[in-house]
């Protein structure tokens, strides 16, 4: 078994920003170069469309219109070839409403059966960086701070050996 690092991997991390998931979506020249060039991509997007919405939009997006724009781009890594990893959206300090679409009214709750139909793997950020107590109460600070992104890291790089090994 090869460590991580020992090959050539590419790995794109889509979002992790101020993206949303709809920008991605579009299918415009930012996904094109990633699946051109990845052999894994890393999908985790959900906090900013529940917070903003689509570019220009007035208002946050739906679990639904979140989902349909996921779908799209896990649908468009899978038919090039790249595998995807899916996180969930991980707890923010958002109004009880958009806690709904986060947790409640089922953002979070479709992310790992999006993976399962398109074959991808679910990496639940959510469950790392939240209070044990309140799962709507970050831990780590709004944007994880070094302990929070080394809890991150260590989980997800055994994940992303896994998927490069199958």
């Amino acid at each position: 078994m090869d460590q991580l690092g020992t090959e050539n991997y590419s790995l794109w991390n889509l979002c992790l920003g101020y993206a949303r998931v709809t920008d991605c979506a579009l299918d415009g020249d930012w996904l094109e170069r990633a699946v051109a060039g990845a052999d894994v991509i890393t999908v985790a997007f959900g906090t900013n469309d529940i917070i903003s919405g689509a570019y220009g939009a007035e208002g946050s997006s739906s679990a639904e219109e979140i989902e349909t724009a996921v779908r799209s781009i896990v649908k468009r890594c899978t038919d090039s070839g790249v595998q995807s990893i899916l996180w969930n959206s991980p707890p923010f300090e958002l109004t009880e409403a958009l806690e709904e679409i986060r947790v409640s009214y089922s953002y979070n709750l479709t992310v790992e059966a999006i993976a399962v139909d398109y074959g991808a793997s679910y990496f639940d950020a959510a469950a790392l960086l939240a209070d044990e107590m309140y799962a709507s109460k970050t831990v780590y600070g709004q944007h994880p701070n070094d302990e929070g992104g080394t809890v991150l890291a260590t989980a997800l790089a055994p994940l992303i050996q896994t998927v490069l090994e199958s």
